[in-house]
């Protein structure tokens, strides 16, 4: 079966280079030839010829050396060729190419640049900025730095100099300045990349916009205005009274709402024309921002303990030492488990279409969206109060608080049903199952 990893031809073309050069720039593969696409052992017939003219078409036009091998399938004559991942990036008649599942593509405009970056051992963020200078950067925001990273960067003190500063935070390349210099502490970091803003917007529905605004200035102007502005115009805060005493219930986590923000900014691509983009509905709030995760990383990974693999290293960098996120891989836990302390929805973390989006839920929300019946609200409920139930413990409570009957049989499969849903968790195997509205991390 053909995959990111093999491809299967009937003949030899010289066209097929092309999927010679995108196996050598993504994980490496094989080719085979006399095999037709449903996996089928056709044959050929020059074969002798082919091992003799396939390796020289390869290093001539790519300069990389396949291993060919020949095989006999079904009384068939196939060859098969094994291209190695290559450290540096291949070109086939001047244009680039690498595999995404089991199709071939040719890398243009940003996608071709982030290659080429990565190949070189490169990431967009230490790139130097032609024709930069310390004097783009705002003092004001250096100082506001200083004062967070005093505790984490003894080296940087209220009285280093802006080009030693700079220089410990490996932001200059001799007198110029690097892209996560400009974006963190320039005045007006847009001048040089338009999009990196964050747009705020209030829907009514999917396409009825209320009300918007663009968030600018240099990133850590950006956290600051951001969360300012979704407290004081977007979101609304409801009161309630704990005896004598008037308190605030904010609609999300704020904690994992701000850890969101965060992570948004910090491993966004900026190589793509794009921005972050933060939609508030009267049900619930999504962050999304472009590029996806590593491939090393999927969406499961990120509810447990992961490797931290940032696509701005020197962005993370910074931000670490101004106490602003963790270096361990724990931005998406944090927004976990502060929405636990919060007794909040789980966000819904999505990566798809080359973008990763971060969905906060209001309870009502949760259940419009996914269609609930009363009964499995009402389940839902019970889980605010309690950390983890079984099924046993939520059949009893649901007929005292319900006076309703209900069988272990519907209860079973209503959790099923949350469960499939990712609305809720389940620990465990047995009949004594534990169900959890947040997921249970080790």
């Amino acid at each position: 079966m053909e995959n990111q990893e093999i491809e299967y031809k009937e003949s030899w073309r010289e066209e097929f280079l092309q999927t010679v050069c995108a196996f050598a720039n993504t994980n490496g593969g094989r080719l085979y030839i006399g095999i037709n696409d449903k996996g089928i052992e056709v044959g050929i017939s020059n074969i002798k010829k082919l091992l003799d003219d396939i390796p020289s078409k390869i290093k001539n036009k790519l300069g990389i050396i396949p291993s060919l091998n020949s095989n006999v399938k079904n009384d068939k004559e196939i060859i098969e060729i094994t291209i190695t991942a290559s450290n540096v990036p291949i070109s086939y008649s001047g244009k680039y190419y690498i595999r995404s599942g089991s199709s071939t593509f040719e890398l243009t405009n940003n996608e071709l640049s982030a290659f080429l970056l990565k190949k070189s051992g490169q990431t967009w963020d230490g790139v130097a900025y032609p024709n930069s200078s310390i004097k783009n950067i705002k003092t004001e925001t250096i100082e506001y730095f200083k004062s967070l990273a005093e505790n984490r960067l003894p080296e940087i003190s209220k009285t280093t100099t802006l080009q030693t500063t700079l220089g410990n935070l490996r932001l200059l390349e001799n007198d110029t300045v690097k892209n996560a210099g400009l974006l963190l502490f320039s005045e007006t970091p847009q001048q040089f990349f338009p999009t990196c803003t964050i747009r705020i917007g209030e829907f009514k529905t999917e396409t009825e916009l209320i009300t918007d605004d663009i968030i600018e200035g240099n990133l850590f102007e950006q956290v600051n205005k951001t969360l300012g502005l979704l407290k004081t115009k977007y979101l609304k805060s409801e009161y309630y009274y704990e005896g004598l005493l008037r308190k605030e219930r904010f609609p999300y986590s704020e904690k994992a709402l701000r850890e969101s923000i965060l992570n948004a900014i910090v491993h966004r691509d900026y190589s793509i024309s794009s921005h972050i983009f933060i939609k508030v509905y009267a049900d619930k709030l999504i962050i999304s921002n472009p590029g996806e995760l590593p491939p090393q990383l999927t969406v499961e990974l990120l509810k447990n303990e992961h490797t931290s693999v940032p696509k701005n290293p020197l962005l993370a960098r910074v931000f670490y030492f101004a106490g602003l996120i963790e270096s361990w891989g724990r931005g998406t836990l944090t927004m976990l488990n502060e929405s636990r302390q919060a007794k909040a929805p789980a966000p819904l973390f999505e990566n798809q279409r080359g973008i990763f989006s971060v969905t906060f839920f209001t309870f009502q929300g949760l259940f419009d969206n996914n269609s609930l019946s009363d009964r499995q609200q009402n389940l839902i409920n019970f889980f605010i109060s309690n950390d983890e139930l079984s099924s046993g413990q939520l059949m009893s409570l649901f007929i005292q608080k319900t006076k309703e009957k209900i069988s272990q049989k519907t209860i079973t499969r209503d959790l099923q049903e949350l469960v499939e849903k990712n609305i809720i968790y389940r620990k465990g195997q047995t009949k004594d199952s534990k169900y959890s509205l947040w997921d249970f991390i080790d």
